[in-house]
């Protein structure tokens, strides 16, 4: 999505009017009929765009790559087990070989790529 992407628009506007919800809170002054009033709101906003608020946050990260050097000319059995592990851990992965080596490389969200690596 690009800056002039309608759809990256909307979803900033959705994003801004749901923290804008969220900081109505009875800490920062509000009445708490006020304050769950905004929860409501936040809660059918979200329903309504099939969202979670965490899908909001991820939207924003950086997609990312890491590999993993096995400094082995050929595959292992314990390769079997990588496209595995990507899986589990919610990223892509291929395999890479040069001179040095067969490297593995995951990508996807930092979360995910720590742990397979």
């Amino acid at each position: 999505m690009t800056a002039n992407d309608p759809m990256a628009n909307d979803l900033d506007k959705l994003k801004t009017r749901l923290q804008a919800l969220r900081a109505k809170t009875t800490a920062n002054g509000c009445t708490e009929e006020e304050a769950l009033a905004a929860a409501a709101k936040v809660a059918e906003l979200l329903d309504r765009h099939d969202l979670l608020l965490s899908d909001l946050e991820i939207r924003e990260e950086q997609c990312e790559q890491s590999a993993i050097e096995t400094n082995r000319k050929q595959r292992q059995p314990i390769s079997a087990c990588i496209p595995a592990i990507a899986e589990y851990c919610d990223c892509k992965v291929w395999r890479e070989k040069d001179d040095r080596g067969i490297r593995y490389v995951f990508f996807g969200l930092r979360p995910g790529i720590e742990m397979a690596h």
